[in-house]
């Protein structure tokens, strides 16, 4: 069996590569091929989520998805699946080039994902297909706050209330901070002065699957969306047209 290898990338991340991914590898499992699916950025896990929601509504075909931080753990497996599909490759460390060296070997057919790695350098040292997905490009428009200085958790509420009552957006608002401790003083602050026609969620990394999962439920009333970094690297959120940075 030739080894086939595909790379798929793109210029930056949240253009949907993770969700490429479960496409391609939905398609493989619809034709017949037994695929796994190796999930290489344990920070976020993203395709175990996946997988876990697909699971639970008993969705079909079923796909294995594993996440695997050394090589053993995947050839220990490998021998079952027709495909391989990593995604997040650009998470590079040397156990993972190694199991990519190590697939090329025994002629495994290998599909790589990511959105920042140099893409056409790979796929020629790898002897693969290149192929390239362009994203849509969505105009915006910029407002820098004129307060000097950076926010502070004592006043990050408020700020984020005036930034709220200058905007003509009217659609969701997500609000990107740095941590916990922020979104909960963000929240403190906005639920006693938000009307009845808003609804407040926070999303972070110490959330279940579940809460985190809130934000895409539809909603009668105009979410305002308190995040940290994890909705800028492994969720795209719908129906946003307002961020607050």
């Amino acid at each position: 069996m030739n080894t086939k290898i595909i790379a798929v990338a793109n210029q930056k991340g949240g253009v949907g590569k993770s969700t490429l991914t479960t496409m391609i590898g939905r398609t493989y499992a619809n034709a017949g091929w037994k695929v796994l699916l190796a999930d290489m950025d344990s920070s976020q896990n993203s395709l175990l989520e996946w997988s876990t929601l697909r699971t639970h509504h008993q969705i079909t075909p079923t796909l294995e998805v594993h996440s695997f931080e050394r090589v053993s753990d995947v050839i220990d497996q490998e021998d079952g699946y027709d495909l391989i599909i990593f995604d997040e490759i650009h998470e590079r460390t040397l156990e993972q080039d190694l199991l990519l060296a190590l697939c090329m070997h025994i002629k495994k057919r290998v599909i790589l994902l990511s959105a920042t790695i140099a893409a056409q350098s790979i796929a020629q040292k790898v002897h693969g297909q290149h192929i390239e997905i362009e994203g849509r490009a969505f105009p915006i428009t910029l407002h820098y706050e004129q307060e000097r200085g950076a926010p502070r958790i004592d006043n990050i509420g408020a700020r984020i209330y005036a930034a709220l009552n200058k905007a003509t957006c009217s659609k969701d608002v997500l609000v990107f901070l740095p941590g916990k401790g922020e979104i909960n003083s963000a929240a403190n602050h906005l639920q006693n002065r938000l009307s009845s026609d808003y609804e407040l969620l926070s999303l972070h990394g110490g959330q279940t699957l579940k809460e985190q999962s809130k934000v895409f439920s539809p909603s009668s009333k105009r979410r305002i969306i308190l995040s940290t970094n994890v909705a800028e690297t492994a969720l795209t959120i719908p129906n946003i047209d307002l961020v607050i940075h």
